[in-house]
């Protein structure tokens, strides 16, 4: 079992959290709208709620993460956030563009030059695939938020955030890329974490843009059209629960808490640990038997004949 310095760690290294703004949050290359990567990180209760997503197999040894992972099986990279910069720079493909539910999103990087004017495709993951999607974005107050049909008449070219500095591995992925990057999630503390790092999830071709979030596969039921893996005080965490890897960020608003907890297995990841029956049912049943086998009994010994 961890001891409690290991939980102490995690407490440090998760970083789903709503505490950077004010004097947490720094502005990024003097642009008050738009603050770094590195103010997105704080230290957050151990107890704190998150959504646990596994990841595919082919992540199995990225954690703990060092470098970034995988390194020729996945069309996305986990790259630790630490030291890293977002940038955002004029897009010269014609990426998938979707109107997705999400929520104004803090302006995050270092801005275009027409930062004021600029289209924003912010990239999201599809949950139920590999398939990155891009969400039309505009700048507000230091947000970005969603653009109307019509205000695109005169709309500069639009740019995508990309990470700065040595492009990743330029390897080829595997001959079977994986059909899904993420698992069905669950709900769980974070205390249930080990080896988390906070993470970036990347494009592994270059431009190595930068994913904002997720879009819910509809199996998974979770009642929300959108979770952030990048936002105002949430970042996401790589980490390990028992044998399985997985990202963690923060649950978000409206979840739908009870049918997680239900897909939730709180047998840690041994295949071969049964399920747990509560303890008030294995009381009642018990109670149920005994009270039969009384009956049976009193009936019996009034049928005998004396």
């Amino acid at each position: 079992m961890r001891k409690p310095a290991a939980v102490a760690v995690l407490v440090v290294a998760l970083a789903a959290v709503f505490a950077a703004t004010g004097a947490g949050a720094q502005s990024s290359d003097d642009t008050p709208d738009f603050v770094d990567v590195g103010s997105l990180t704080s230290e957050v209760p151990s107890g704190r709620r998150v959504l646990f997503f596994p990841l595919d197999e082919s992540f199995g040894n990225c954690v703990p993460l060092t470098a970034p992972c995988p390194h020729d099986s996945s069309t996305l990279m986990l790259v630790p956030a630490a030291g890293r910069r977002l940038v955002w720079r004029p897009e010269g493909a014609d990426l998938q563009d979707a109107r997705l539910p999400e929520p104004a999103m803090r302006a995050i990087g270092t801005p275009p030059s027409d930062h004021e004017s600029a289209r924003y495709l912010v990239p999201v993951l599809d949950g139920a695939g590999i398939n990155v999607v891009h969400a039309r974005r505009r700048l507000e107050s230091g947000r970005l938020v969603a653009v109307d049909s019509g205000d695109d008449s005169s709309a500069p070219d639009p740019v995508s955030p990309v990470l700065s500095g040595p492009l990743l591995s330029t390897a080829a992925p595997a001959p079977e890329v994986p059909a899904r990057v993420l698992g069905a999630p669950v709900l769980l503390a974070a205390s249930e974490l080990n080896d988390a790092v906070a993470v970036l999830l990347v494009r592994r071709a270059a431009p190595n843009r930068i994913v904002f979030g997720l879009r819910p596969d509809p199996d998974w039921d979770l009642g929300v059209g959108y979770v952030a893996v990048l936002d105002e005080g949430v970042i996401a965490v790589a980490a390990r629960r028992g044998a399985t890897i997985g990202i963690a960020v923060a649950a978000p608003p409206g979840v739908r808490v009870g049918s997680l907890e239900n897909m939730a297995t709180r047998q840690g990841d041994d295949p071969d640990a049964g399920v747990t029956i509560p303890l008030p049912l294995v009381i009642g049943v018990a109670a149920a038997v005994v009270a039969a086998a009384a009956i049976a009994l009193t009936k019996f010994r009034r049928a005998r004949p004396t």
